[in-house]
């Protein structure tokens, strides 16, 4: 047994997460099929014991069996990002962070810098040589004081220190820099200056992320039941989008899940202010959360043109209330913090910089529409130029912009089925359903794909949505065995998800109507 649990490798996760999802998925028909036949009390104490047995087991293969990265627990890459980044957020703002790297580098190794060495743009996410950044290091040192640059600099070599000299020089600063919100740096620059970087404060900052997500879990079962939330545990822990590996181990980059499950269980247990600023936080911290709040708008914007006049709930009222404070709160004291309307405006920039920038692992609509099998990674993929991934990003946008309208046409028609579903549905169910609005209209990373859990809290009410969900996870896992490139894998599993969401809508609308039938059949009889 510890030979096998030794013998774990991140490749073999894969079928172990797909059996879990598979097995939930079976467990839910099994549960569904003796709700619908009048039999729910047949094993139930035996069927709740191996659901929970499932959800825990999926927590845990989210840590992978608690190999982690099978080499440490801390995400060293992410880290470096996103520590450096928020602690010298003033004098980096979103786009010196691999250039002062590398002078400050230079000081380091005594005026030595491999000439050619390639390191990421940061205004344009191109590869560059550092030949001219060295040349002047005066573009990133007046940006500080003596002191800053002297923390900085010792920093920095801290954080080279955690890579092999190959990993750092070809790897480490060829991705695309920090992007954390100016109200993320709020929470995140004072718990990155809080000491010098050291390996103990590293593990310190890493631990923040699970103790979030444990209080989200036990939010989650006090919002929508506890075997909701070992549904959403199913799709966290097994889902291959949202393996360990992207940002497990890292520093503060689950706190805008946890502000959003946080937003719609308060409003559905009564509480609209709070989860109104929750929401709204939440929004701040990943800009992508508003869509959930703006399919509440959807909704009520509808029934107002419907209705022809304008009515305010007292809970709707409190939710914007909510809404408000927390922008009114957090966007003035970012500001404050983080460097001034200058940083905002970089932040902006720096978004449609990365908006523009094609990745092999995005997921969404938009990664459906601009995808060609005669423009994949495997064809396009051009080792002669600077970066060989190059040919492809351009053929990436070429083919969106191609398909421009039937991307457009693809979200008025999700917006229109979002508005018919949740017509009739509570607020707080209106928000779940707005989780789909996400892969529609945003093009993600795979790991931020997390959200999708937050469709769990509809199984009680809806449970086709939950073995939805769970068939859907292994389907991502096991796609994994037939598409070995990237862009392909994240192609199929954007399909999935899309399909899943929409299902979800459809499932949710459905049932309502059939729950009026069955309401208007019974008036009659009476």
């Amino acid at each position: 047994m510890l030979d096998w649990w030794h013998g774990l490798t991140a490749v073999k996760m894969v079928p172990i997460k797909a059996g879990l999802a598979i097995a939930a998925a079976v467990l839910l028909v099994a549960g569904a099929h003796l709700a619908y036949t009048k039999r729910e009390h047949v094993l139930r104490r035996t069927r709740d014991v191996l659901l929970a047995t499932v959800g825990v087991a999926s927590l845990c293969c989210y840590f992978n069996l608690f190999h982690f990265h099978f080499d440490d627990y801390l995400h060293q890459w992410d880290i470096y990002h996103y520590y450096v980044g928020a602690k010298y957020l003033p004098e980096l703002g979103y786009n010196r962070l691999y250039e002062c790297t590398v002078i400050a580098e230079k000081e380091i190794d005594d005026g030595h810098v491999e000439h050619g060495r390639l390191i990421t743009d940061l205004t344009t996410n191109d590869l560059e040589r550092v030949d001219t950044i060295v040349a002047d290091p005066a573009r990133c040192t007046d940006h500080f004081t003596p002191e800053r640059w002297r923390e900085f600099t010792a920093d920095i070599a801290f954080f080279r220190s955690l890579f092999s000299p190959g990993r750092w020089l070809d790897e480490v600063l060829h991705d695309h820099g920090f992007n954390g919100t100016p109200v993320w740096a709020l929470l995140g620059r004072p718990l990155a200056s809080a000491a010098p970087a050291s390996h103990e404060q590293l593990v310190w900052l890493a631990a923040i992320d699970p103790i979030l997500l444990a209080i989200m879990f036990a939010v989650f079962a006090w919002g929508f039941g506890w075997r909701a939330a070992c549904i959403a545990a199913v799709w966290f822990g097994t889902s291959y989008p949202t393996q360990w590996m992207w940002n497990g181990g890292a520093f503060l980059r689950q706190d805008w899940l946890v502000l959003a499950v946080v937003g719609v269980a308060m409003v559905k247990r009564g509480k609209p202010l709070i989860g109104g600023f929750a929401l709204t936080y939440s929004a701040l911290l990943r800009v992508f959360p508003g869509f959930i709040v703006a399919a509440l708008v959807l909704r009520y914007a509808v029934l107002w043109v419907r209705e022809r006049k304008i009515t305010l709930s007292r809970e709707l009222k409190r939710f914007a209330i909510g809404c408000v404070a927390a922008g009114a709160l957090l966007v003035p004291a970012s500001l404050l913090f983080s460097g001034g309307a200058s940083t905002a405006s970089e932040f902006v920039t720096n978004s449609r910089k990365h908006l523009d920038t094609p990745l092999t692992n995005n997921m969404g609509w938009k990664t459906v529409v601009a995808y060609d099998p005669d423009t994949r990674v495997r064809v396009a993929l051009d080792p002669s130029r600077l970066d060989n991934f190059g040919r492809w990003k351009d053929a990436r946008r070429a083919v969106f912009e191609q398909r421009r309208w039937v991307f457009y046409l693809g979200l008025v028609a999700f917006l229109a089925l979002l508005a018919w579903g949740t017509v009739r549905a509570p607020d707080w169910a209106v928000l779940v359903l707005g989780v789909g609005l996400i892969p529609v209209a945003a093009e993600l990373t795979c790991y931020y794909y997390t959200f999708i859990l937050i469709l769990a809290a509809l199984w009680p009410e809806r449970p086709l949505i939950g073995i939805a969900m769970c068939i859907t996870s292994a389907a991502t896992g096991l796609i994994t065995r037939l598409a070995p490139w990237d862009d392909s894998r994240y192609y199929d599993m954007s399909c999935y998800v899309l399909l899943l969401v929409i299902a979800s809508v459809v499932v949710y609308r459905v049932h309502n109507l059939r729950k009026k039938d069955r309401v208007a059949i019974s008036h009659r009889r009476s």
